[in-house]
């Protein structure tokens, strides 16, 4: 797995929006720990300066120059302006479903 810095804060602010915070409080973790949990099992990447598609709003084009860095076996996500895309750059976008599928893990 690989995280840009960009998507690691990325990650943080969105775990400490309150909906996840009762889930956070069962599992003893705050949105910092999950998120130091993140980049500890993740290698970081330097993401390219690259153009986006067109039509993605501004969150959606942090994962794509990130991927393309690493040339990465597939990007995984479950957000539909980017499945909707289904390849950048050569990579296949994939909901978790999906790979989990080719993984034969399903």
């Amino acid at each position: 797995m690989f995280l840009s810095l960009p998507m690691l804060l990325e990650l943080r602010e969105t775990l400490q929006q309150p909906r996840f915070a009762a889930r956070l409080a069962a599992s003893g973790e705050s949105a910092d720990t999950l998120a130091e949990k993140f980049r500890a099992a993740s290698h970081e990447a330097i993401p390219l300066q690259i153009l986006p598609p067109d039509g993605l709003r501004d969150d959606d084009d942090l994962h794509l120059p990130c991927a393309a860095s690493v040339g990465a076996d597939a990007i995984v996500t479950g957000d539909k302006d980017l499945l909707v895309l289904r390849f950048f750059e050569g990579i296949p976008i994939l909901d978790a479903a999906e790979a989990l599928n080719r993984l034969g893990i399903s």
